[in-house]
């Protein structure tokens, strides 16, 4: 008799196998859950916990909360949990610059991005700098931006990198040494960050160089209005806005990518360096691949906040504000939110919002577009759930193995 315990992954049921005289072979299901509360009057769980009790390791089940709750007494190695929260996103909210076609004609280098080929790069970099462009029904639309989100699609999609998040430092104030030596410290600073840094991001360049030419788009549209050639459109003007401004956010989730572990903003940021100078150098013994893979982006920023519920409402308002039907009154009227599985389908055209009760990032999509997408849905679900009945397969109501 044989045991093979090499079945379905996570599965706690093994083939235990016997020969016959004959020489067949006879295989019954052998289930250690059902053995171990047979004869040891225990579950498996409980039996794990048991032996790791016994070896001052505590209980495996309880590894982190004991860990939380008292000291190890015996300092013997246990097995705690390792973080693996997700690596989640980075938001980037598009500026409001004046690209239009009156500012454009007179700038020779900005002129190039007058096209009316609505595929264009061109259409594309001019539609997502200039919300006011790309929601204008008069202009030719851009098939390729979506004028109700908020953020830049192309670089959240598109980044490798992000590095230069400042860390939290609290000054302190000591006092002069007395006789013996003894010094007192105090607090003596804000421990929140309203000063300037620098964020260092990378993109991944892809086909036509769609990331280098809308940054340096972005950052000479910046010159050119620091010099008053480029003028901001009048509602910034009468409301003294600098329309060249964005955010950086920064989400981490947790390991389900439900919720929300930590949300980082900073006050606003400026594109101020491209590396352009690398993607014009040649070298026969390279591929341009190699040279111009890359798009290094250095972003001034002011102001740093983490988990400031202030940042997740300046979230939700600026998805709000570019996108009507996700206002809190008509968005459960006007908008589907999508369960986990759903996401799978609808990548591309779904708006984040963050549940400020849960902390939960929703992902919202049109009434319109779920229906157009809803056949399509259950039937992949149906014949998901047709599979994994027959072999076992994946219980997706808590996540295990059945």
């Amino acid at each position: 008799m044989d045991i093979d315990n090499t079945g379905y992954s996570g599965s706690l049921t093994s083939v235990v196998r016997d020969t016959i005289e004959d020489g067949t072979t006879i295989e019954t299901p052998f289930d250690i859950e059902t053995f171990t509360k047979e004869v040891l009057g225990v579950s498996v769980k409980d039996l794990i916990d048991i032996l790791s009790a016994s070896n001052g390791k505590g209980t495996q089940s309880n590894a982190l909360a004991n860990s939380l709750y008292g000291c190890n007494v015996e300092n013997s190695p246990a097995a705690y949990p390792v973080n693996n929260d997700n690596l989640g996103y980075i938001f980037i909210t598009r500026p409001d610059l004046n690209l239009q076609d009156r500012s454009l004609v007179d700038v020779r280098e900005l002129r190039w991005i007058l096209s009316n080929n609505q595929k264009s790069l061109s259409r594309f970099i001019r539609n997502t700098l200039d919300p006011r462009t790309s929601k204008d029904t008069t202009a030719s639309p851009c098939p390729l931006v979506d004028p109700r989100n908020a953020f830049i699609a192309s670089m959240t999609n598109h980044i490798i990198s992000a590095t230069g998040f400042p860390d939290t430092v609290l000054g302190v104030r000591a006092t002069k040494p007395g006789v013996y030596k003894e010094v007192h410290i105090q607090a003596d600073d804000v421990a929140l960050n309203f000063g300037e840094f620098s964020i260092n991001t990378t993109f991944k360049n892809v086909r036509g160089s769609v990331m280098m030419q809308m940054i340096y788009t972005w950052i000479l549209y910046a010159s050119k209005a620091y010099l008053g050639e480029m003028h901001p459109h009048m509602q910034n003007i009468e409301e003294n806005r600098i329309d060249y401004t964005s955010r950086i956010y920064r989400i981490t989730l947790d390991s389900t990518k439900t919720y929300i572990r930590n949300i980082w903003a900073c006050g606003w940021a400026i594109p101020v360096s491209i590396n352009i100078g690398q993607t014009l150098t040649y070298d026969i013994e390279k591929p341009m691949t190699a040279l111009n893979g890359t798009v290094d982006v250095e972003w001034r920023c002011v102001g740093s906040k983490l988990n400031d519920e202030l940042m997740m409402e300046a979230f939700n308002n600026v998805t709000k504000d570019h996108n009507p039907l996700m206002l809190d009154k008509t968005r459960s009227s006007t908008m589907k939110k999508l369960t986990k599985r759903e996401r799978n389908f609808l990548q591309n055209v779904a708006y984040p919002y963050i549940n400020m009760d849960t902390r939960e990032l929703e992902w919202w999509v049109t009434n319109e577009v779920y229906k157009q997408n809803e056949y399509r849905m259950k039937f992949v679900e149906e014949k998901l759930m047709a599979i994994e009945g027959d072999d076992g397969g994946i219980d997706y109501n808590n996540g295990q193995y059945v």
